[in-house]
């Protein structure tokens, strides 16, 4: 099953825990995302540093950006969050000439439960602490090309659990409207990679750093408490 007829389902169940539990104040938000993300990407780096030592130039891959969709359950009184988070993460770097072409692309799928804390802390702003766990799938894909001699292009695939530790603020635009910015530490590397099916030993993709995350959204079914 694709990984976001996966979201779409859990967010369905969401939506129906929050319907059957309305008397007791809880709610339902989704909410479009994006995110900034750094990454360490230590073994394809490597790769690239020693292809710029025989002259040509690469930048390393170490950061990249993605959009993303959250649903929210609000529950005891607004305090408490439960969420199901689907991100894209993309990362890329690439070079060529009048007879070379390389390119690793480093996208992955991103499914994950997260929690938070939500405490009012001025007017209509309130803090976020909070964490995730999640299943961080690649999509990647490398190229390679030089002129007169060989060419192709392999899938990458890897995955993992990651998790990660998070803190932002919420600001509540109206009863229904959110805007937020979350602030966080992912920790999450693969095992070893397949291209086109073939292992690579002790070859991994790591998506584990610093991330900003951006995102607006509706909150269905009421009020919401502060």
């Amino acid at each position: 099953m694709r990984l976001f007829a996966k979201f779409v389902i859990v967010v369905l169940t969401l939506f129906s825990i929050s319907q059957t539990v309305a008397a007791q104040d809880t709610k339902l938000g989704i909410m479009g995302t994006f995110s900034i993300n750094q990454y360490k990407m230590s073994d394809i780096n490597d790769d690239i540093d020693g292809m710029n030592r025989q002259g040509i130039d690469m930048d390393n891959i170490t950061s990249g950006s993605g959009p993303g969709i959250m649903a929210i359950l609000y529950t005891n009184k607004d305090r408490l969050l439960f969420c199901v988070n689907y991100e894209r993460l993309n990362g890329s770097s690439s070079y060529s000439d009048n007879s070379f072409i390389i390119d690793f692309d480093v996208k992955a799928n991103l499914i994950e439960f997260q929690t938070f804390v939500r405490s009012p802390i001025a007017g209509n702003v309130s803090l976020l602490i909070g964490g995730g766990i999640g299943q961080y799938t690649s999509v990647g894909e490398v190229e390679f090309e030089e002129t007169g001699y060989m060419a192709g292009t392999g899938d990458i695939n890897a995955s993992c659990i990651g998790f990660r530790i998070m803190g932002g603020a919420e600001l509540q635009m109206s009863d229904n409207i959110r805007f937020f910015g979350i602030l966080g530490y992912r920790k999450a590397e693969t095992g070893d990679i397949t291209i086109d099916g073939n292992s690579v030993e002790n070859y991994t993709l790591d998506y584990s750093g610093l991330h900003l995350r951006l995102g607006v959204g509706i909150v269905f079914a009421g009020k919401t408490g502060k």
